[in-house]
């Protein structure tokens, strides 16, 4: 995108924001259910009347099925903790990253859904795998 081969791209904020503030990339439309405060000017995809779009980033914290339950109890304190914490949202921020907590269950659902949208685009653009 940079060197003109290509005329648009998917990246994350992280990647291209910066390119985006000095007015090398145009940024679009953001993926994802609002504005990045990193980019407040950018209407998200819903915004655009352009629903489902799909490709919002997320990390998450994962242990094996079996672990025991005070360990993920355990686990879930400190993350919350910690993303409580202001000097660890300015880092982030400073990153171009807008983290927001959310617990087990919370997450679960998160990725139940993105594996039920994928499935559903899958099914729709009739994707198989080889």
């Amino acid at each position: 995108l940079l060197g003109g081969e290509i005329p648009t791209a998917f990246q994350s904020i992280i990647s291209a924001g910066q390119f985006v503030r000095d007015g090398r990339f145009r940024a679009l439309a953001i993926v994802g259910p609002k504005r990045s405060p990193m980019l407040p000017d950018v209407p998200t995809f819903d915004e655009l009347k352009l629903p489902n779009v799909l490709g919002d980033n997320w990390l998450g914290l994962m242990a094996p099925a079996k672990t025991p339950q005070s360990v993920v109890d355990r686990l879930n304190k400190e993350v919350q903790g910690m993303m409580g914490r202001e000097s660890f949202q300015q880092a982030l921020r400073n990153q171009g990253v807008q983290a927001d907590y959310k617990n087990p269950a919370e997450f679960t659902k998160v990725m139940e859904t993105e594996v039920a949208a994928y499935k559903e685009l899958a099914k729709t653009v009739n994707l198989k795998a080889d």
